[in-house]
C-alpha cells in the first residue's frame, strides 16, 4: 500500500498518528484459518519531514473467536528517528485483549500494550484500555473507552467516546 497525506490535513479526532505531511507505504496481509482465527502481519515505513521523524513497523497479530468472546494478542518491533537527537529509538511491544458479548447489543473489552524491551515511545506507548460498545443498528455502532497511557515521558489518560459505521 502506499499513501501521501497533504501538509494541509487535519485529523479531526486526533486519534492515533499524525498523518499531515506524511508519505506512508508496506504491505498488510490477513490468513483466515479454520476455527474462527485470523493471522495479520503488517510491514510499513512512514516518513514524517514535518516533524523530523521515520518509522518503520513490523507487527504480526492472531485473532481467535469463541462463542461469546474475541481475543487477540500481537507483536510489534518498531524504530523511530528521534526529533530532538535525530538518532534512531527502538522498542518492542506484546499485545493482548478480549471482548466479550455481554448482550446481543452490547460488548465490553479489556486491551494491554506492553512494551518488553526498549525505548516507552509518545507514538507507542505501554497502554491499558477498558471499555465498553453497543450496536446501535446493523451498521451504526457507538463505544466509550478510557486508556492509560505509560511513555518514557510521563503517563497520561483520556475518555474516547464514539461511533463507527459501514456504508
Amino acid at each position: 500500500s502506499f499513501r501521501r497525506v497533504g501538509e494541509q490535513f487535519d485529523n479531526v479526532s486526533r486519534a492515533g498518528l499524525a498523518d499531515a505531511g506524511t508519505t506512508r507505504w508496506g504491505i498488510e496481509t490477513t490468513a483466515t484459518l479454520a476455527g474462527h482465527g485470523a493471522l495479520k502481519a503488517e510491514l510499513f515505513s512512514q516518513n514524517d519531514p514535518l516533524r523530523g521523524v521515520e518509522r518503520r513497523v513490523r507487527s504480526v497479530e492472531w485473532r481467535q473467536e469463541f462463542a461469546r468472546i474475541a481475543t487477540k494478542a500481537g507483536a510489534q518491533d518498531l524504530s523511530l528517528t528521534s526529533p530532538v537527537t535525530r538518532l534512531m529509538e527502538g522498542a518492542r511491544l506484546a499485545s493482548a485483549g478480549a471482548t466479550m458479548k455481554l448482550t446481543d447489543r452490547i460488548e465490553a473489552t479489556a486491551l494491554r500494550q506492553q512494551i518488553v524491551s526498549g525505548a516507552a515511545l509518545p507514538e507507542y506507548p505501554t497502554r491499558t484500555a477498558l471499555g465498553m460498545g453497543w450496536r446501535m443498528t446493523d451498521d451504526i455502532r457507538g463505544f466509550v473507552r478510557e486508556e492509560y497511557d505509560q511513555t518514557d515521558l510521563g503517563t497520561a489518560s483520556r475518555s474516547v467516546i464514539g461511533l463507527t459505521g459501514r456504508i
